[in-house]
């Protein structure tokens, strides 16, 4: 085997070819050849032992070529031995030679006054920065990701413009979204499992852009046919559900248990009153369940505790038995639900009733008219 791999990888040259054009061969005294299946397993055995010279009090991340080091950070000390992990790899890389110009910090944090330490490699300081692009995806010191979703915006966006102008005599629909989905929606879709935006203003951001191509695919203009309607003609998710259908894949690959030890660990503490104008913060379980109640309370319930006569506000000539729903009004007033906001006390998701709004308002229907004709309120 040793003699095979000798070789595969001894005297190897190499040469460039521009427009027929032959430079001279070069005898390849080190590396692998670029895009053979060999390369990166070869690589991967090369520094195979890196991971053992790291101290076990600090988190190793290897991807490729790509290495990362990491650890929670609250004192001087944990960036010292965060320094001493960074002067074990300068020594095992003696031969290897590990580039510091392009070795980065970057402090994730909340922090208004982060702990900075100065890290270096040998004799180069390392360069503190405020993001940096991690595999594809830009982290940023506060895990926002409007860096990342305003980058991918802007090349999807210019990707999406190069099409307009360069398929105009393509008019054949499924080929018009094969070179979308290739081109434009895999820039919007790449890792999504990681940098989901929470915020509504940048979902609406990236979904303006597919808004865009669903026209152009279509070849129709604005007002011609809704969003929803083109998406069911090409039988494609919003990004905002295709994000949450990868997330939902991920999560069931994840182990229950595993999930369920992770959320527990996640502390979870209010303020109580600890004495007269003194508070303080407790995780009993109590505390935080008698200050949620007294929230939900002073939201929902008035301090004026008197009776009210309600039937001195009713109009004598409308009765209940005088209204009656009809079938679309119940389906109007489901498909205009908004399915971005979380559900209800029922438990159920807005977004399950308005694609179901035809199949459960006759029964919903039927429902309410007979609880106003008698007058009592459905039981959950």
């Amino acid at each position: 085997m040793h003699d095979w791999f000798k070789d595969y990888l001894h005297q190897r040259f190499q040469r460039v070819v521009v427009d027929g054009a032959v430079s001279d061969w070069v005898h390849v005294t080190s590396g692998v050849p670029q895009g053979s299946i060999l390369g990166p397993m070869l690589f991967v055995i090369f520094i195979n032992d890196l991971p053992d010279v790291v101290p076990d009090c600090i988190s190793t991340g290897l991807y490729a070529d790509d290495t990362k080091l990491y650890r929670n950070v609250s004192t001087i000390g944990d960036c010292k031995k965060l320094q001493d992990a960074l002067t074990e790899l300068s020594s095992w890389s003696y031969q290897k030679n590990f580039n510091a110009s392009k070795c980065k910090v970057l402090s994730i944090t909340r922090k208004v006054n982060p702990l900075h330490f100065q890290y270096h490699m040998d004799s180069t300081k390392l360069l503190r920065v405020n993001e940096e692009k991690d595999l594809g995806v830009i982290i940023t010191e506060n895990l926002s990701w409007e860096s990342h979703l305003t980058c991918i915006c802007a090349k999807a966006n210019k990707l999406l413009s190069l099409l307009k102008r360069t398929c105009i005599s393509i008019i054949d629909s499924s080929v018009r979204k094969t070179l979308y989905l290739t081109l434009v929606r895999s820039k919007l879709s790449y890792a999504t499992e990681v940098w989901s935006p929470a915020s509504s203003l940048l979902k609406q951001k990236a979904e303006k852009i597919q808004r865009r191509a669903t026209r152009w695919i279509l070849r129709v203009k604005a007002g011609e046919l809704s969003y929803k309607d083109r998406l069911q003609q090409l039988d494609t998710l919003p990004l905002a559900y295709d994000r949450e259908f990868y997330i939902a894949i991920v999560f069931q690959t994840i182990p229950q248990d595993e999930i369920k030890s992770k959320v527990s660990n996640i502390p979870l503490k209010v303020s109580v009153k600890s004495g007269e104008n003194q508070r303080s913060y407790s995780n009993n379980n109590v505390d935080i369940a008698n200050t949620f109640n007294e929230y939900f309370a002073s939201i929902f319930t008035h301090d004026n505790n008197s009776d009210h006569n309600l039937g001195e506000h009713l109009d004598p000539e409308i009765v209940l038995e005088d209204i009656t729903l009809t079938n679309d009004e119940v389906i109007t007033v489901l498909t205009n639900l908004n399915n971005n906001k979380a559900h209800g006390s029922d438990g159920i998701p807005a977004r399950l009733l308005t694609e179901t709004s035809s199949q459960i308002a006759p029964l919903l229907c039927a429902l309410f008219n007979k609880s106003l004709r008698c007058g009592v309120f459905p039981d959950d």
